[in-house]
C-alpha cells in the first residue's frame, strides 16, 4: 500500500493499525505523512500489521522517541525493510534500533541524512540483532573515520553487500573499499 505524501498523520495511522482487513499487508509506505511518536506507537502495537515486510516511514517527523516506540514492540517482527530517510534520528534512536531484538529479520536498513553520528554507527556495529543486514544506508550522518572504522571491525555487520555512506567526513576511503570491493562509497 503506498500512501506517500498523503497528509494521513496520525490520526490516518491509528486508522489504518485498526483496521482488520489490513492483516496480509506485506508492504506500507508511509513517507512524508508528518507521522510522529503517535502514529509509531499506533504502528508497533496494531495486531493486524504484522505480516508488514517493508515498512517506509522516509521524512516523517519520529525523532529518537518515535524510533525508540516503534521498535520496542514485537509487532513488526516480520520486517525486512525500514526506511528511516530524514526523520531526525539521533543517537538515542539507532541505540534503540541497535539494541531491539525485534528486528532481527532486517536485510535492508535506510538512516541516510539523520544525526547519527560516530557514537550512533557504533551502536549499530555493535548490534547481534543487525546481522541480517544486506543493505545499509548511512549518507549524510556526520561520521568520520571513526565511525568507519567501527563499520569495519564490525563482527556482525559482515553479510552486508551494500553500504552507502556518501557525504559523510570520512577521510579515509581505503579502509570502506577494502571491506566492502563490491559496493561503492560514491553511491
Amino acid at each position: 500500500m503506498d500512501l506517500f505524501g498523503n497528509r494521513i498523520g496520525d490520526e490516518g495511522v491509528q486508522a489504518l493499525a485498526d483496521s482488520p482487513h489490513l492483516g496480509t499487508l506485506t508492504r506500507l509506505d508511509l513517507g512524508c505523512n508528518e507521522i510522529t511518536a503517535a502514529g509509531a506507537k499506533a504502528l508497533a502495537s496494531s495486531p493486524h500489521l504484522s505480516s508488514l515486510t517493508s515498512l517506509d516511514l522516509s521524512r516523517c517527523k519520529l525523532g529518537d522517541e518515535g524510533v525508540r516506540v516503534l521498535v520496542s514492540a514485537p509487532g513488526l517482527r516480520a520486517l525486512t525493510h525500514l526506511c528511516l530517510y530524514r526523520n531526525d534520528v539521533g543517537l538515542q534512536g539507532v541505540r534503540a534500533l541497535a539494541n531491539t531484538p525485534h528486528l532481527n529479520h532486517l536485510t535492508s536498513l535506510d538512516l541516510h541524512v539523520n544525526h547519527i553520528g560516530d557514537e550512533g554507527v557504533q551502536s549499530l556495529a555493535e548490534s547481534p540483532h543487525l546481522g541480517t543486514l544486506t543493505r545499509l544506508d548511512l549518507s549524510y550522518n556526520e561520521i568520520t573515520d571513526v565511525g568507519a572504522e567501527a563499520l569495519v571491525s564490525s563482527p556482525h555487520l559482515s553479510s552486508l553487500t551494500t553500504l552507502l555512506i556518501r557525504n559523510n567526513p570520512i577521510h579515509d576511503e581505503g579502509v570502506i573499499a577494502s571491506w566492502l570491493p563490491t559496493s561503492r562509497k560514491d553511491e
